[in-house]
């Protein structure tokens, strides 16, 4: 059974900057703009181009991981919700769709064996040692 990956999208601004004491509703609309209606391409395109004017923003970094996942670019989504969350440690819609993509991405990774094996043959002889060594003094 496949796992559906859901991440959630934070169209907005504004809760952010309220918790960080500011905010307008005008940050929303440009977030609505970036985002809602778009193609996933357009989409990923715009928030790359909101994120080169201040590359310092966890949310807009929240956006583009949520993009890059829907366009199956998981490592990417990765690394950039992993930039976001040392952004904003303590925003926990990064933080849940960080843990959400992790453990998603576990568990599409094929299971190991609890113990592995190790044998070698004790009775062959070491390798010659290569010619750019120097040859041992008897």
């Amino acid at each position: 059974m496949v796992k559906r990956l859901h991440l959630k999208l934070r169209l907005g601004l504004a809760a952010l900057l309220l918790a960080w004491g500011g905010g307008t509703t005008a940050q929303d609309a440009l977030v609505d703009e970036l985002v809602v209606g778009r193609s996933l391409d357009q989409a990923i395109r715009a928030l790359e181009g909101e994120l080169s004017r201040n590359p310092f923003d966890p949310v807009t970094l929240n956006n583009l991981a949520v993009r890059q996942a829907d366009a199956g670019n998981y490592s990417e989504a990765l690394a950039l919700l992993e930039r976001a969350h040392r952004l904003a440690p303590t925003h926990l819609m990064i933080e849940s769709n960080l843990r959400d993509l992790r453990d998603w991405n576990q568990g599409r990774l094929p299971a190991e064996p609890a113990t592995r094996r190790v044998t070698r043959d004790f009775d062959q002889r070491w390798p010659d040692v290569p010619p750019l060594w120097p040859a041992p003094q008897r």
